[in-house]
């Protein structure tokens, strides 16, 4: 060797070893067999051991006794010539104390290439771990605070829009008065509307927005989400359509709540922005294959467009083309910003076309899949028999009461009040209901509880599952998920849409 080389290498092992001199990470090395050959002063500064105190002890010195078996499975990988990285684990002090930690431990090799022995850098992450865990109770107390936010609001408003509509069925009422409920029942929806945005809002910058899976008719999707914005478009006397491409299923697999928020949203914009002409729905399919496909949802109309500049702007929240907008139709400018996030989160697009004084398109595209083998006609449900069949409330809250039992009376129903969990598995336990509407959040026993217990009793007793559908103010997917666990069958939202309510009873009963 050179005098060259030698001072080259000698240079380089100088490096090395003030890197690790100077390193604030633990760099420690150790023989096969676990004893410590090498200690750093940032592991001196870490576990508090110094390097005369720890060099020629085993590393178990700084392993929790409990968890010994943890260095034979790292070394066990470093003699197989494995690397382990970012291991976080859990080491003791000399003083006890007991830190969080994060290892990478790697093979140290001879000039053969023989395992000798490992290195291990350790970093103690105890502060972070902290931090971490202080940001998840954040996060629960939030999560917590919304979902009971989001109960008290939705819990009135649905007396508000389900009275609402009530009265709008009064054939006593003058036309003024007519006016009065009409006003009342819009106001109800466009809160509801701010509520739902402001709640969406909070959920997609918390990551918090959970897709669900499932399968769902198309057509009838479509026909639910167009029912509201087609009669305020008639209203107006603004035309209205919806048009079906070749190549679309019936069935499709995904989540047909969020498809509908998009749609919802793109609807009621182009509603809002259009005061002559028409508004067309159209879909289409982009790719098919065997199990999925990409889906084009199209809203196009005739209303007042948008300048080219702004077509970007209009996703961002709290926006909207200009300040005359918000003070001529009002709004919070979250909708297609919520619309966007979601048809990212599903793993689509939302774009955005328009010519200022000609109308606007909304672009979706959004992947779904579907079971090949699935048939592609729905079979019709079968009508209710005759007779009168009977129905469950469960529900505690007085003005909801009222909502749900005039909405049954006009369905030709009869029904039975629990006020709570408890009374609701009496009732059930002393005669068979064809449908049980049950309320989550009560006194007591609750919803889950109720449903769960009912169950029980109809296994005991071999009789037949009572459809239970949730009618609740708790609208997250974990509440969704809460409710089929405890053995419900649907669930309605509130507040709820009488048509949507009367729709769902119907079909949980015909299936009965």
């Amino acid at each position: 060797m050179t005098d060259d080389t030698l001072s080259e290498a000698q240079h380089h092992s100088a490096l090395l070893a003030a890197i690790v001199a100077s390193s604030d990470d633990a760099i420690v090395s150790k023989t096969l067999d676990g004893i410590i050959t090498t200690w750093n002063a940032g592991a001196e500064r870490i576990f508090g051991y110094t390097a005369a105190e720890a060099v020629g002890q085993h590393i178990t010195l700084i392993i929790p006794k409990d968890m010994h078996d943890e260095e034979y499975v790292i070394i066990g990988k470093v003699r197989s010539g494995q690397r382990v990285e970012h291991f976080q684990t859990v080491r003791r002090t000399k003083s006890g104390a007991l830190i969080d930690i994060s290892l990478t431990v790697s093979p140290v090799r001879d000039e053969a290439g023989r395992i000798i022995g490992a290195s291990k850098i350790a970093r103690d992450i105890t502060r972070q771990k902290a931090i971490e865990a202080q940001l998840a109770e954040a996060n629960r107390r939030r999560d917590e605070f919304m979902a009971n936010m989001s109960h008290e609001l939705r819990t009135p408003m649905n007396a508000v829009i389900g009275l609402a509509h009530i009265l709008s069925l009064s054939p006593n009422l003058s036309e003024r008065e007519q006016s009065y409920v009409s006003v009342l029942k819009q106001s109800g929806e466009n809160l509801l509307h701010l509520i739902n945005n402001l709640l969406d809002v909070s959920k997609i910058e918390a990551g918090a927005i959970e897709l669900e899976t499932r399968d769902f008719n198309l057509p009838e999707l479509i026909e639910q989400t167009v029912a509201a914005p087609r009669v305020h478009a008639a209203e107006k006397g603004v035309g209205f359509g919806v048009t079906y491409g070749a190549q679309l299923r019936e069935y499709y697999r995904g989540d047909p709540l969020r498809v509908q928020q998009i749609l919802s949203n793109l609807l009621a914009n182009a509603v809002k922005f259009t005061d002559t002409g028409r508004i067309d729905l159209r879909l289409s399919v982009v790719h098919a294959d065997a199990d999925s496909a990409r889906l084009r949802f199209e809203v196009m109309d005739t209303g007042v467009g948008i300048p080219p500049d702004k077509l970007n702007a209009i996703f961002e929240k709290f926006t909207q083309a200009d300040a005359s907008m918000t003070r001529r139709y009002g709004g919070t400018g979250l909708g297609l910003s919520i619309a966007r996030a979601l048809a990212e989160q599903m793993g689509g697009t939302l774009s955005a076309a328009s010519t200022p004084g000609q109308g606007a398109i909304f672009t979706a595209e959004l992947p779904l899949t579907h079971d090949p083998a699935r048939p592609q006609t729905l079979e019709a449900a079968e009508p209710l028999s005759e007779g009168r069949r009977q129905v469950l409330i469960v529900e505690d809250y007085e003005p909801n009461i009222v909502v749900v039992s005039t909405l049954l009376d006009q369905m030709g129903l009869n029904y039975d009040v629990a006020r709570t969990g408890t009374e609701a598995l009496r009732r059930a336990e002393m005669r068979t209901y064809d449908l049980i509407l049950m309320d989550v959040q009560m006194p007591g026993m609750d919803g889950f509880e109720s449903t769960r217990r009912i169950r029980q009793m109809e296994t005991q007793r071999a009789l037949p599952a009572t459809p239970v559908v949730a009618m609740t103010a708790h609208v997250r997917d974990a509440d969704r998920r809460r409710c089929f666990e405890a053995g419900m069958t649907g669930f309605i939202p509130k507040p709820f849409e009488p048509q949507t309510f009367m729709q769902v009873v119907g079909e949980a009963i015909a299936a009965a």
